[in-house]
């Protein structure tokens, strides 16, 4: 008897076999060793059933009773092997994905690794986030890294790398499953909205203050935040995609107010799923 992956590689962990007479008699015992092999011998011609009694640890027991029936025709008929396949326990790693303020975020995808990839190189499985839920099912036991590989639309991909093992427990023989509590964070991209301000001869112009809002504060009651141009350059910085609206709140020092509404849309680039800088011209 021959013991085997579902890979066809022979399992060094012990497995017990029974042998079985016709009439489903246990007439023998074995334990396969390193090499995966248990060899009953000095049997007589007839029919037999192999059946596996305990699996190697961290792999399912194979149910079935493989019948073998010996007869004096050939060498190959008195000597036989059978070859059994355990299928590997398996269990499930989840993590959550979240944003900055810790709200679920779907998207993106993460590649699960063997602990001993430490170039990345061969994702075991990928998979995405659902609901903030990212889900590695039908691992088998072993160490394992999870990291991202493409961040969510409008978001910066995480470096962070976590640690995960699946552990086989002979007490229950049973692998079970992981659940990381600390979820992994994406932040969103930032950029900066960058105007020209200048004077009615087009020379760049200093001062005054600068107010850009939502465009849904249709107001523009609620600045989310304020600028002085300097040097003719009124910079605001650290802006999540969205649609916003800039005026001017107060004019320079010998200036009349303008009346002026800019509209400042920061727009993700699908393509590269990078945020840029946005540039306008003096209003």
């Amino acid at each position: 008897v021959i013991k085997v992956d579902p890979r066809g590689n022979r399992i060094a962990s012990e497995a017990v076999f029974e042998l079985l007479d016709s009439a489903k008699n246990v007439k023998a015992v074995l334990t396969t060793d390193a090499n995966g092999e248990a060899t009953f011998t000095r049997l007589k011609l007839r029919t037999y059933y192999i059946r596996e009694k305990t699996a190697p640890e961290g792999y399912l027991r194979d149910g079935a009773e493989h019948m073998v029936t010996l007869t004096n025709d050939s060498a190959e008929t008195r000597n036989q092997t059978v070859q059994v396949t355990n299928d590997p326990m398996v269990a499930s790693i989840t993590l959550r994905k979240t944003n900055a303020g810790g709200l679920s975020l779907s998207g993106g995808s993460f590649g699960i690794y063997a602990a001993g990839d430490t170039g990345f190189t061969t994702p075991i499985k990928t998979a995405s986030a659902v609901s903030g839920v990212v889900t590695f099912a039908g691992m088998a036991p072993g160490d394992y890294k999870i990291r991202e590989i493409s961040a969510p639309l409008g978001y910066s991909l995480s470096r962070t790398v976590i640690s995960a093992s699946l552990v086989y427990d002979p007490e229950t023989d049973a692998v079970a499953d992981v659940q990381i509590e600390e979820p992994l964070v994406n932040h969103a991209m930032l950029a900066n909205v960058v105007m020209k301000k200048t004077d009615e001869h087009g020379a760049p112009l200093s001062g005054g203050l600068f107010g850009i809002y939502h465009a849904v504060d249709s107001a523009l009651t609620v600045p989310v935040q304020t600028a002085k141009a300097v040097d003719g350059v009124v910079r605001f910085t650290g802006l999540p995609v969205g649609d916003y609206k800039i005026r001017e709140l107060e004019a320079p020092k010998g200036y009349v107010l303008s009346d002026i509404v800019v509209n400042a849309p920061l727009v993700l680039d699908f393509n590269t799923n990078l945020l840029p800088d946005l540039i306008i011209g003096a209003p």
